[in-house]
């Protein structure tokens, strides 16, 4: 079981550095070793401009996925560089195909909230309006991987006192 999921595919953002190990991926890899062993044979047969933008789909059971996103070309600290690491525009798209894979059919797709900001440094608001304006959304699950459930943001009636 991943983060509480035990049928579906799990997106993670990976890096095109041949480098994992921090963040949510080093919770992954913590569990499931194959995700980084496949992670890494990536690097063998494709040089790292090749991966930029692709899905790697790496079974870890019976009806579980991880699927590295490969839409971060390069790594750091954005609070220290100042640099905004994630391709939103290649992790959008990457999702999207997820989503239309027909090998998947009606298979949940987890995207764990807050996906490509942290150390990827993109501003959440920005991925979040751009995936739910996806179609096949039905499939999309933002996912709350600290209490393992899917998220629902707080809303604020302005009616209530």
């Amino acid at each position: 079981m991943l983060f509480g999921i035990e049928k579906g595919i799990f997106c993670q953002q990976v890096n095109c550095q041949n480098v994992m190990g921090a963040g949510l991926a080093k919770a992954i890899m913590k569990e499931y070793p194959i995700v980084a062993e496949m992670y890494h044979k990536a690097f063998e047969k494709n040089a790292k401009e090749e991966l930029f933008g692709r899905i790697q789909m790496v079974q870890v059971g019976p009806d579980l996925w991880v699927a590295n996103l490969f839409t971060q070309f390069s790594y750091g600290n954005p609070a220290k560089s100042g640099k905004i690491y994630t391709d939103v525009d290649k992790l959008v798209l990457a999702i999207r195909g997820i989503l239309r894979n027909p090998d998947f059919g009606t298979t949940p797709v987890y995207v764990p909230y807050g996906i490509g900001c942290g150390f990827g440094g993109e501003d959440w608001k920005n991925i979040e309006d751009r995936l739910l304006n996806l179609d096949r959304t039905d499939r999309l699950v933002i996912w709350d991987t600290r209490n393992c459930r899917e998220f629902v943001p707080k809303i604020e009636d302005p009616e209530l006192p």
